[in-house]
């Protein structure tokens, strides 16, 4: 049997091989380069989800621990084989840039966030993943963006916990090429998402609804 290829057919596959000769080469050059991201949640962006149906309350956002594997980077470069090339890391310290995206959902969901014994709810927790990953395709670079955490809410009086979670906020995007900035919109989308998660939590809502119906120890409604 004999094979014919028409000239347009032959034309057609060198095109592709130099556009993925010349994607791999850019994605390849960039691999090499360490990520420093300037990764936070745009507070502008925040809209009132179910726990604005909350009457306001006064929170406590505690500092976040940080119980991520690895605390000195959120993820790795890789170059078109797989191969680690270089380190992804934040500006700042990312439990800060956690909590400030829980405060600022607060504060759009109507509720004020103070500090000391005037509270009402006191909330602490974790960050148990923050971590972008990237994957050379032939024709597209793939970025993953993950953040999980823990939130411990409770009676900012007596301590007692309404609600212990973990949370998720996801991002995947595919590009024809991607640098720094597609990077930290990857994990920017993902931390909009985590609080999208938070602020719909109907689970979370109801154990505020609880607290807010329950009568202080002076026999007076806590609002």
């Amino acid at each position: 049997m004999h094979w014919f290829i028409s000239r347009k057919e032959c034309r057609n596959m060198v095109r592709t091989i130099i556009i993925g000769t010349l994607i791999a080469i850019v994605a390849g050059g960039c691999a090499f380069t360490p990520a420093n991201l300037n990764v936070g949640y745009d507070s502008a962006k925040a809209k009132a989800g179910p726990l604005s149906s909350v009457k306001a309350l006064k929170f406590e956002v505690g500092d976040l621990a940080d119980k991520r594997p690895q605390t000195d980077k959120i993820g790795y470069i890789r170059n078109g084989f797989g191969t680690k090339t270089a380190n992804v890391s934040t500006t700042r310290p990312v439990p800060v840039i956690v909590r400030e995206a829980i405060v600022a959902a607060l504060k759009k969901n109507g509720h004020t966030v103070v500090t000391g014994s005037e509270k009402d709810i006191a909330i602490s927790g974790s960050v148990e993943a923050f971590w972008f990953e990237s994957q050379v395709n032939f024709w597209t670079v793939e970025f993953m963006g993950t953040i999980d955490i823990n939130l411990v809410v409770q009676d900012g009086r007596t301590g007692q916990v309404l609600l212990s979670k973990r949370y998720s906020g996801h991002h995947n995007t595919a590009l024809m090429s991607g640098y720094h900035k597609e990077m930290a919109d990857v994990m920017n989308y993902a931390l909009e998402n985590l609080i999208i998660q938070i602020s719909g939590d109907t689970k979370l809502v109801d154990a505020l609804n609880s607290f807010s119906a329950t009568p202080s120890t002076s026999g007076q409604s806590r609002l």
